[in-house]
């Protein structure tokens, strides 16, 4: 699994999907801080755990609705990657901390 999976109704898969409820599925304790960062930008998201989900796949859910503009929609995909990628960063400086990355 990467930084973020969604879940398209036919498996895992970064693909297309059709629903007005997003789950993004974090690996196991990121979803408080993808939600904290969503939450302070002022997006209304809530972290589900475990047992209503899987163990260790915990998700943050996003409800998208008609209200949504596209700059909202954008927004949020924005801060999303952003989440995602600082993530991403702070792996990789850990793994070259730590000689794994050499």
């Amino acid at each position: 699994m990467g930084i973020l999976s969604l879940n398209s109704g036919n498996g895992w898969r970064n693909g297309p999907f059709q629903s007005p409820v997003v789950p993004l599925v974090t690996k196991p304790g990121d979803g408080e801080a993808l939600a904290a960062k969503l939450i302070q930008a002022g997006y209304w998201v809530n972290v589900v755990y475990y047992p209503v989900v899987p163990k260790d796949k915990e998700r943050v859910r996003l409800s998208l609705h008609s209200d949504n503009d596209l700059k909202q929609i954008k927004g949020i995909v924005a801060l999303i990657m952003e989440w995602a990628m600082e993530r991403h960063e702070n792996l990789l400086k850990k793994l070259w901390l730590t000689g794994v990355a050499n």
